[in-house]
């Protein structure tokens, strides 16, 4: 569940209104340039202080939760693609991304609180996902990475 190629988010910012400037960089990245972004996020959310077990739950769950009506309208767009559906479910509410989290991963509830309260205020994983998206892209593009 949720892995995608690179490409389906590539289509899912060139036609759609991303909500995030996260997003609208995350989901442009090419292959590497995403491969790279999941390593610095990793590092951003260890420095942050976030628990190994949550890391990619949070890296599954935001994108999922802050760019449901973009996905949404994608699948409109691309009935043929619905298949796909199952690997972005949507999601609506802090809450909701806790509980479809637990559910996958066998969390008791007691992890699945604590889930829902570090996404809440979701601005802060969502200034990580942002900052790892653009370093990543800047990393990959400059001249001394190649």
């Amino acid at each position: 569940m949720y892995q995608l190629p690179q490409e389906i988010w590539n289509q899912i910012a060139k036609e759609t209104t991303l909500e995030t400037k996260a997003a609208k960089v995350a989901f442009s990245l090419n292959e590497l340039q995403a491969e790279k972004m999941q390593i610095l996020w990793r590092k951003l959310e260890e420095q942050a202080g976030t628990p190994s077990w949550a890391i990619s739950s949070i890296k599954t769950a935001l994108p999922l939760l802050v760019e449901k009506d973009a996905i949404a309208q994608w699948f409109q767009e691309h009935p043929e693609m619905y298949d796909l559906r199952q690997a972005l479910p949507e999601i609506l509410d802090v809450k909701e991304a806790a509980e479809m989290m637990g559910l996958e991963r066998n969390w008791n509830p007691e992890r699945i609180q604590a889930f829902q309260q570090m996404l809440t205020p979701i601005e802060q994983p969502l200034m990580r996902w942002q900052k790892s998206a653009e370093l990543a892209q800047k990393q990959i593009c400059s001249p001394k990475s190649n």
